[in-house]
């Protein structure tokens, strides 16, 4: 799925705005660390498009994408979300609650204004919950264990991982396991469990290849080897 949307980019001239919209605005959606600039570019254009079809809840999510996706690099990223939430409000669908609340959580993190991230993803991992999405819940969680191990609240880290790992697998979801594992890993080792940290590591970097995000785990292997004298 992924490498056959990559391929279709760029667009042919000829979809219908909608279409391309819509295609634009999967594409942001995805997760791959190596392909971010194709993310920023559709996010983008997704926006432009929306703006243009007068659809202000599509034009909601394509901002919030577009938050997640720029982070702390793109100037002007507080009047996205900002913009954002003119077209997300409390009479949206819970999912868009969620996912500005998202938006806003990953935006305080990078201000290290760690409580409101902390909020933020509560609130994130709450409306998930209301709306019945097991998967949005956990990614909350996954969330959270970024704010707990920056304060260094490594006992939340690891419980906030494992509930997500075991989630994960229940629902045979592949997505985002190797985000959770990788931070379970680090807070084992930085805890200095007597486990085997490098397993666990090693299945967080195959996991985490395909989205290019592998400096965790090997992070985590790297201190648990450390503390071993090896």
């Amino acid at each position: 799925g992924i490498e056959r949307m990559l391929r279709l980019w760029p667009l042919p001239a000829d979809l219908s705005p909608l279409d391309e919209a819509g295609f634009c605005l999967g594409l942001a959606s995805l997760r791959v660390a190596s392909k971010r600039e194709v993310a920023l570019q559709a996010a983008q254009r997704a926006i432009d498009l929306y703006r243009q079809l007068g659809d202000h809840s599509r034009l909601g999510d394509a901002l919030c994408r577009l938050a997640c996706v720029a982070g702390r690099e793109m100037p002007g990223i507080d009047q996205v979300i900002a913009e954002a939430a003119t077209c997300i409000t409390a009479a949206s669908p819970l999912r868009q609650q969620a996912n500005l609340a998202m938006a806003r959580g990953g935006r305080a993190l990078e201000l290290h204004d760690f409580a409101a991230a902390a909020r933020a993803f509560h609130q994130q991992a709450e409306l998930s919950r209301r709306d019945g999405s097991e998967l949005g819940e956990y990614m909350a969680l996954i969330n959270l264990s970024y704010v707990s191990l920056d304060i260094g609240q490594i006992d939340a880290v690891i419980a906030a991982s494992r509930r997500a790992i075991e989630g994960l697998r229940r629902l045979g979801v592949r997505y985002n396991l190797g985000m959770a594992q990788a931070q379970l890993a680090v807070a084992l080792a930085v805890r200095g469990d007597d486990v085997d940290v490098p397993s666990l590591a090693r299945k967080a970097f195959d996991h985490s290849c395909r989205s290019g995000s592998t400096f965790r785990p090997l992070m985590a292997a790297a201190l648990h080897l450390a503390r071993q004298g090896d």
